[in-house]
């Protein structure tokens, strides 16, 4: 059953209703705005601080957005996370790693895309998916991540966000990479490849 309203859609899958914010901004939309807020923190050129982003400022995508600190190499957690993440998990994400949001084949693939945020340092989008479950037909995200300088002027933050297409059915959903794209920090810049693994985490 779907039910249109003039702002929400609503859908039910077996008991289980969904409603969704059918004038949200666009993935496009949303990932644009976060590249346009984090180009516009730069000075001269360099990676922003984190200590100057406003989530005041990014208010129309504020549930989409999320923060991770840099633990060690590979690692990284979750300082501040919007809603739409908390939603496809079921459970507050503040303090998990960032990998908690994938499926345990694709996470040292994904450990690697981010390693390089850090290290390069770059811009990195993923595109993300996730497996038909009980009540859902499967849905699409793309995850965005820009890299930020701590207080002690070292890349170990990131402003990043994620944005998904498709019903959610049980929680926690957790996505497989499908493919990454990388943009230099400078134009022009060389870009460093993570060095995924010959054959995917055993399961």
């Amino acid at each position: 059953m779907e039910k249109q309203t003039n702002r929400y859609r609503i859908t039910q899958t077996g008991n289980i209703l969904y409603i969704v914010d059918s004038k949200r901004p666009s993935a496009g939309c949303i990932m644009a705005e976060m590249r346009e807020y984090w180009q516009g923190l730069r000075r001269n050129g360099s990676v922003p601080l984190r200590a100057d982003v406003s989530a005041d400022a990014i208010s129309r995508v504020l549930d989409y957005a999320f923060l991770v600190e840099r633990l060690a190499p590979g690692m990284a957690r979750f300082r501040l996370v919007g809603q739409h993440l908390v939603d496809l998990m079921g459970m507050e994400l503040r303090g998990m790693p960032l990998c908690s949001l994938i499926n345990r084949v694709s996470r040292k693939r994904v450990s690697e895309v981010t390693e390089t945020v850090f290290r390069a340092p770059q811009i990195a989008e993923m595109q993300l998916s996730s497996q038909s479950v009980p009540g859902s037909s499967g849905i699409r995200g793309n995850m965005l991540l820009l890299p930020l300088k701590s207080d002690l002027d070292d890349v170990t933050r990131a402003l990043g966000c994620l944005v998904s297409q498709g019903t959610v059915g049980v929680r926690p959903q957790r996505f497989d990479l499908d493919g990454t794209k990388f943009t230099p920090v400078i134009p022009g810049g060389e870009i460093l490849q993570p060095s995924f693994p010959a054959d995917p985490d055993p399961p």
